[in-house]
């Protein structure tokens, strides 16, 4: 009876918790960085920190919303989707920055950054990562 309960919990649990590794920031295949701190990512998307290492420019790619995109504002920024769309609207208007490019979907997104330089990103789907030519960028947990 135990482990008939036991089991009927990790069914459940495996159904409403998925297995995925959550949100991963990617990058276009041209840049040559493979991990990041968290306070590079907040910087990048942020729009503190403009180029990469090697002096090349960085191009932003979001979500426009969603739970992967409120999911990644919360982990790595610390912003809801208000908070960011104001943040970027202060930026743009006193012309210290560019709208970063928006996007409907992660297949949309990742299809973008695949195609074009420079650019850095987030996913939260595992395959398309593996089945385009993305880069999966480790961000480096608990180093500030």
């Amino acid at each position: 009876m135990l482990s008939f309960f036991i089991l009927i919990s990790w069914a459940l649990f495996s159904l409403f918790c998925p297995a995925d590794d959550g949100v991963q920031v990617v990058c276009s295949s041209d840049i040559n960085s493979s991990s990041l701190s968290p306070r590079d990512v907040t910087d990048i998307f942020l729009g503190r920190k403009r180029t990469l290492g090697d002096g090349s420019r960085i191009r932003l790619a979001v979500l426009k919303s969603g739970s992967v995109h409120n999911a990644f504002l919360a982990e790595y920024l610390g912003k809801s989707e208000k908070q960011f769309q104001r943040y970027w609207r202060n930026l743009v208007f006193s012309g210290r920055g560019m709208m970063p490019k928006v996007f409907s979907s992660e297949e949309k997104l990742a299809a973008y950054v695949a195609t074009q330089k420079g650019v850095v990103g987030y996913l939260s789907n595992t395959n398309l990562i593996q089945n385009t030519e993305l880069k999966r960028v480790h961000v480096e947990k608990g180093s500030e």
